[in-house]
């Protein structure tokens, strides 16, 4: 209803784009470089030495828990039929489709011989340690924000769509389950923590923590 109250105007800005020398852009896949470079530019990250450190860290825990000797046998079994079929029963068939212009009728539609070919693909995925090439791209598409110039690269919020395959709102629900379970199983997260938690929500934290006892003054 807010945004109904607002008066909308009849006509908007051009939305090419200007560059940094003030050089309007001619066509639209001018535009697109110009929101890619930009986009390039804001996303790259800087490490350093202690970063560095924490990643490797980070990757030998990783490599601990899929390792033959000590491994944790959660991360190390394959995928199963019904870890898949619990995932697609998850799936919104009306999302747009990726880059691999798959749809979600598509997936959510495969035969028995169709789903044991893609559980076949994430498995090999899974024991490799890698995705296929063609999973790691996206269909970058510019929203502009509200009340913003359109010809600021600045003014556009990228939204990226990732393949249905790998999103596979499937592969990383079936692999967020088991995370999930195994941290649940073993007590590993605090009781305290509420983001990111199945039932639980901002709301919870903030009566939790309006309701707990006062500190005594010191």
């Amino acid at each position: 209803m807010k945004s109904l109250s607002i008066t909308q105007p009849q006509q908007e800005e051009c939305n090419t784009i200007i560059d940094d020398n003030g050089q309007i852009s001619s066509d639209n896949k001018t535009s697109a470089n110009l929101l890619g470079s930009y986009y390039q530019k804001t996303s790259k990250l800087t490490f350093n030495e202690m970063d560095k450190d924490t990643e490797n860290y980070a990757r030998k825990l990783v490599h601990g828990c899929r390792s033959s000797e000590h491994g944790i046998p959660i991360f190390k079994e394959f995928f199963t039929m019904q870890e898949l079929n619990m995932a697609l029963s998850t799936l919104d068939p009306s999302k747009s489709p990726r880059p691999d212009n798959i749809h979600g009728q598509m997936i959510s539609r495969l035969s028995d011989w169709g789903k044991k070919s893609l559980l076949e693909i994430f498995n090999l995925s899974w024991r490799l340690g890698r995705l296929p090439r063609d999973w790691k791209k996206a269909l970058i598409i510019p929203i502009r924000k509200p009340s913003k110039k359109a010809s600021d690269p600045e003014s556009f919020r990228p939204i990226a769509l990732t393949n249905f395959s790998c999103k596979l709102i499937y592969m990383e629900k079936i692999i967020l389950e088991r995370l999930t379970y195994y941290l649940n199983s073993n007590d590993l997260l605090s009781i305290e923590q509420y983001g990111f938690k199945r039932g639980h929500s901002t709301a919870d934290q903030i009566l939790y923590f309006g309701q707990s006892p006062k500190l005594p003054e010191p």
